[in-house]
């Protein structure tokens, strides 16, 4: 019965997974009005914040396996975790770049 409960919870653990969808169009700092940047800037954090929880389901996922977690399986989760990582620093970057535009204009 325990086995099928470690199984069942992986599977759930498994499909919980979602991979957040990184906020789309960010606004130019150049040109974007305050409301834009502070619309883009909740965008961000509620993905950081998506990705986090990512994150954690990834390492639920492996932890539900216990000692049965294939080292393939663990390899998978670190490119899966990785990448998510990647993206959300490519998203943050964007968006500190377009903070910066925005700084630098005379408002």
């Amino acid at each position: 019965m325990l086995c099928l409960g470690v199984a069942l919870t992986g599977a759930v653990a498994h499909a919980a997974c979602s991979y957040p969808r990184a906020p789309q169009d960010l606004p130019d700092g150049n040109t974007a009005t305050t409301e834009q940047m502070l619309t883009a800037q909740n965008a961000v954090k509620e993905y950081v914040a998506a990705i986090e929880q990512y994150l954690d389901c990834l390492d639920a996922e492996v932890a539900a396996l216990g000692d049965a977690a294939s080292e393939e399986r663990i390899l998978m989760r670190d490119k899966r975790h990785n990448a998510a990582i990647d993206a959300m620093d490519k998203t943050a970057s964007e968006f500190n770049q377009a903070v910066r535009q925005y700084k630098a204009r005379d408002n």
